[in-house]
């Protein structure tokens, strides 16, 4: 999933998951901080996948239907590892 999310994700949400990636400050709407404790909380790993597989309507968070289901997973095993960082 690490490689992964390097590859797809850090360019919005940075490298340790915080927003902070380099396209952060062009985006409308700011990248979640997957490490924010209350997200740590939050999405259980279904809604995960699904934010992943539809994107999220509102913000600038595109689908990622062009990944496997099983590489979609992976995303989501990761991000909750990220999520758990914040705790």
């Amino acid at each position: 999933g690490k490689e992964l999310f390097a590859a797809n994700c850090t360019a919005c949400h940075g490298e340790s998951g915080r927003g902070d990636g380099p396209l952060a400050s062009t985006l409308p709407v700011p990248p979640t901080n997957l490490t924010y404790p209350v997200r740590a909380a939050g999405p259980s790993p279904k809604d995960t996948f699904r934010v992943l597989t539809v994107g999220l309507e509102g913000s600038p968070m595109p689908k990622f239907d062009h990944l496997s289901e099983e590489d979609r997973w992976h995303l989501v095993s990761y991000i909750a590892y990220l999520m758990n960082q914040g705790k």
